[in-house]
């Protein structure tokens, strides 16, 4: 897991809520109209809605994304956490759609990613296809990897791999400080 802190961009009035949907459409239909109204709620969702082994009523399962306004600077600063499951296209459909609105309207981001991909830009050992094609598309971006050191970001009792990223624009970077390999959470 990477572990990264951004304390200069998080505007003093965010409100961080916690809740659980106890799996019920209704209450995810709830938080979505309370999210609507206020671009200044982040929600930490425990048991969402779920059917067909998805989550419904909020957002897309494998890429979540919140936009972080700063009055003090007038700066804008998008989280992301983006899933790539390891049969779909490198990049994401909706990680590349997410990349290019956030450099069309000049936002600095910080992108936390399971891409199931390997190349040495990120620690891995080896590379294979899709470590290939999301460096080849990162080439193309104004993202910078900042991934340090060769220390597994994925740990079980079967392998060690490094095959989560985190990505930023260069200012966003800046912000990152002392990003390493976090095991014991």
């Amino acid at each position: 897991m990477a572990c990264y802190a951004v304390p200069t961009l998080a505007p003093k009035s965010l409100t961080i809520i916690q809740t659980n949907l106890q799996h019920k459409q209704i209450a995810a239909a709830t938080l979505r109209r309370v999210l609507e109204e206020d671009n200044k709620t982040v929600a930490l969702i425990q048991e969402p809605w779920i059917r067909n082994n998805k989550i419904c009523g909020l957002n897309n399962i494998n890429l979540t994304a919140v936009k972080i306004n700063s009055a003090e600077d007038q700066t804008t600063l998008v989280l992301a956490s983006v899933y790539m499951p390891g049969e779909d296209d490198i990049p994401a459909k909706e990680l590349a759609e997410l990349i290019q609105h956030c450099e069309a309207n000049k936002w600095d981001v910080i992108i936390a990613a399971d891409c199931n991909a390997h190349h040495p830009l990120w620690g891995s050992m080896d590379t294979n296809k899709r470590g290939e094609q999301l460096t080849e598309y990162l080439l193309q971006t104004n993202l910078t990897i900042l991934n340090r050191g060769t220390e597994p970001t994925f740990v079980t009792s079967r392998c060690q791999t490094t095959i989560d990223i985190t990505l930023a624009t260069h200012k966003a970077a800046d912000l990152v400080g002392g990003w390493h390999s976090l095991h014991s959470v």
